[in-house]
């Protein structure tokens, strides 16, 4: 067939795939073969760190284990500082797949960020339904501010814990980095 053939007769039609790729065109354009020219590209990378999605994602991630560590430890499943370890492998590994594979010290940096202050939102979230457990009434915030420091700051296992976890989101940030 030609490109200058306007018949559109079932006599111009090919038998089989065989004759028809023979009358196409040289090149192939399909996506399952790479023809070792280029990269074939199945999820967008840019060579910088996204960090408009890194951050949605690692904000994302954080509600997601802050969700699930409140549940945990106020309903008297868990009650362990050490799950911050957790929540900051969580937030390194939603960085880096909202991010790109490049630049680990951006990605480890957005990762701390968002891990402490996901970390000290929901320690006082906890502080406050403990706190209303026990004296019936929400806390003002001075008072909740007392019971966060005395429960928490104080404890050095909790302060262990949430150190250890800034180390491993900056592990983390490292270790899923471009090989």
């Amino acid at each position: 067939m030609t490109d200058t053939s306007l018949d559109f007769s079932m006599a111009s039609v090919p038998d089989d795939w065989r004759s028809a790729a023979e009358d196409g065109p040289e090149q192939d354009f399909s996506p399952l073969q790479n023809s070792g020219k280029r990269k074939l590209r199945i999820a967008p990378a840019a060579e910088k760190v996204d960090l408009v999605t890194g951050t949605i994602a690692a904000i994302s991630m954080t509600f997601v284990a802050a969700v699930l560590w409140f549940a945990l430890e106020t309903r008297g499943h868990i009650v362990s500082p050490w799950l911050a370890v957790g929540m900051g492998a969580l937030v390194a590994v939603a960085v880096r797949l909202g991010g790109t594979r490049a630049n680990p010290e951006v990605r480890a940096t957005l990762a701390v960020i968002v891990y402490l202050i996901g970390l000290l939102i929901t320690i006082f979230f906890i502080e406050r339904f403990d706190y209303i457990l026990t004296y019936g009434f929400a806390p003002d915030f001075d008072a909740t501010e007392g019971v966060f420091v005395r429960d928490r700051f104080t404890d050095p296992q909790t302060v262990a814990a949430w150190a250890m976890g800034v180390v491993v989101a900056v592990q983390v940030s490292y270790l899923t980095r471009k090989r």
